[in-house]
C-alpha cells in the first residue's frame, strides 16, 4: 500500500512535469530563439513596449474605423500590419497611415519608438496638439502631419530632431509663434508651415538652416519684418511668405541667395519701399510682389533683370509709386482735375 507521503510526492512530480512541458507557452526562457520574421510579435521587453505604443495609436485614433486596419492588434508580424515597416530586429522604422480616416489625437507614446525614421499621418481628421514627446525621436527623418485639424503651438522640442530632413505641418489650425528652436534643425531641407494661424515674427534663427531648400510660411498671420538673416540660406530655392501681415522693407541680404528661384511676397500690404537693387543677384524664375507697398527701381540694370523673370507679377515702378503716395496723401480723389492718375496710362 502506497504511503500518504509517497502519494504526495507523486502528485508534485506530475504537476512539475505538466508545467515543464505543454502547459506553458513555448517561449525560450533565455531569449535565444531565432529572430525570424522582421517585426515578429514576441514578448521581449523592447517589442512589448512597441506593441503598447501601437495599441495606444490604434485606440486613440479610432483604429476600428480606419479605412484600412489590416492585421492591427493581431499576432501577425509587424511588417504585415497596414502602414507599419520594421527592421530585421523588429523595430518599427516607418508608420504611414496617411489619408486613413484617423480621428482623435496623436498619442504622446509615439515618442517611445526609438528607431522611427518616417511618420506620415497627413490627410486625416486628427485634432488636439502635436505631442512634445515627438521631439524624442532621435532617428526621425520625415515628419508629415499636414492636412489635419491640429491646434495649439508647434512644440519647441521638435528642434531636437537632429536627423529631421522634412517637416510638413501645413493646413492645420496651429497658433502662436514659430519656435526659434527650429533653426537648430541642421539636416532640414524642407519646412512647410503654411495654411495655419501662426502669429508673431519670422525667427531670425531660421537663417541658420543652411541645407534648407524650401521655406513655406504663406497664409498665416505673421507680422514684423523679413529677417535679413534669411539671406544666409545659400541652398534655398523657394521662399513663400505671401498672404501674411509682414511690414517694412525687403532686406538687401536676400540678394545674396544665389540659388533662389521662386520668391512670393504678395498680399503683404505693409511691405513698403523700393525693392533692393541687390535682388538682381538672384536667378529668379518666379517673383510675385503685387498687393504690397513695394516699388521697382527704374534704373536700367534692375529693369532688365525684372523683365528677364518668366513669371513676374508686380506693382509699380518707384516713380509711379511716389506719385501714388502724392495722390493718396493730398486727397487726389478730390482734386479739381485728376485725369489719368492711378491708371496705366503713360
Amino acid at each position: 500500500m502506497t504511503s500518504p507521503k509517497h502519494l504526495k510526492l507523486s502528485v508534485v512530480a506530475l504537476v512539475a512535469l505538466a508545467v515543464g512541458s505543454g502547459c506553458r507557452d513555448p517561449v525560450d526562457p533565455a531569449g535565444d530563439l531565432d529572430p525570424g520574421h522582421a517585426g515578429d510579435r514576441r514578448p521581449a521587453a523592447a517589442m512589448t513596449g512597441q506593441l503598447d505604443v501601437l495599441d495606444s495609436l490604434y485606440w486613440q485614433t479610432g483604429g476600428e474605423n480606419w479605412n484600412n486596419n489590416t492585421n492591427w492588434l493581431t499576432d501577425e508580424p509587424l511588417d504585415d500590419w497596414y502602414g507599419v515597416t520594421a527592421d530585421d530586429q523588429g523595430n518599427v522604422t516607418r508608420l504611414n497611415l496617411a489619408a486613413n480616416a484617423l480621428t482623435g489625437s496623436i498619442p504622446a507614446e509615439l515618442g517611445d519608438l526609438e528607431s522611427l525614421e518616417y511618420l506620415r499621418l497627413h490627410g486625416n481628421d486628427l485634432t488636439g496638439s502635436i505631442p512634445a514627446e515627438l521631439g524624442d525621436l532621435d532617428s526621425l527623418e520625415y515628419l508629415h502631419l499636414a492636412g489635419n485639424d491640429l491646434a495649439g503651438s508647434i512644440p519647441a522640442e521638435l528642434g531636437d530632431l537632429e536627423s529631421l530632413r522634412h517637416l510638413y505641418l501645413y493646413n492645420n489650425a496651429l497658433t502662436d509663434s514659430i519656435p526659434a528652436e527650429l533653426g537648430d534643425l541642421d539636416s532640414l531641407t524642407r519646412l512647410h508651415l503654411h495654411g495655419n494661424n501662426l502669429t508673431g515674427s519670422i525667427p531670425a534663427e531660421l537663417g541658420d538652416l543652411e541645407n534648407l531648400t524650401v521655406l513655406s510660411l504663406f497664409n498665416n498671420a505673421l507680422t514684423g519684418s523679413i529677417p535679413a538673416e534669411l539671406g544666409e540660406m545659400d541652398s534655398l530655392t523657394e521662399l513663400y511668405l505671401y498672404n501674411n501681415a509682414l511690414t517694412g522693407s525687403i532686406p538687401a541680404e536676400l540678394g545674396e541667395m544665389e540659388s533662389l528661384r521662386y520668391l512670393r511676397l504678395h498680399g503683404n500690404s505693409g511691405l513698403t519701399g523700393p525693392l533692393p537693387n541687390e535682388l538682381t543677384g538672384t536667378p529668379l524664375n518666379r517673383f510675385h510682389w503685387y498687393d504690397t507697398g513695394l516699388c521697382a527701381p527704374t534704373n536700367a540694370a534692375f529693369q532688365q533683370w525684372l523683365n528677364s523673370i518668366s513669371d513676374e507679377q508686380g506693382a509699380l515702378n518707384c516713380d509711379r509709386w511716389v506719385l501714388h503716395l502724392l495722390y493718396r496723401d493730398t486727397g487726389g480723389e478730390n482734386w479739381a482735375s485728376n485725369t489719368n492718375w492711378l491708371t496705366d496710362e503713360p
